[in-house]
């Protein structure tokens, strides 16, 4: 998605909680949809390296925390940012091009259980 599409979302919902200042209970859930909608987008967009970095050596449970990266010719990477760079989930070498951007790996998938439905 769009920063552009991420700004009309925020707008929208600045414009709900305007609106249910007087509130009933449908707009407060609309509302609250909506910000739980932008707070999953955040997570999925692009961060330029010029913005922000994560955390070096960033593990969860002994377990490297990866990301996925662009480099400056549009090659993507799963990588963890270490003290000497991006190190591949492939490698031990540090990646020589210059990284742009990137972003925390989607969540893996899970089945929906039968009990859910």
């Amino acid at each position: 998605m769009t920063n552009k599409k991420l700004e009309l979302l925020k707008q929208i919902e600045k414009d709900i909680y305007v609106c249910s200042l007087e509130s009933t209970f449908l707009e407060d859930a609309k509302s609250c949809a909506i910000h739980e909608a932008i707070e999953e987008l955040e997570k999925q967009r692009w961060t330029p390296v010029s913005e922000e970095l994560p955390k070096e050596n960033e593990y969860i449970k002994d377990v490297c925390k990866y990301y996925l990266i662009q480099d400056e010719y549009g090659d993507m990477h799963v990588a963890h940012l270490s003290s000497v760079g991006w190190i591949p989930m492939d490698s031990l070498k540090a990646i020589g091009d210059e990284v742009i951007a990137w972003m925390p790996l989607p969540q893996p998938y899970k089945a929906e259980s039968e009990d859910e439905e």
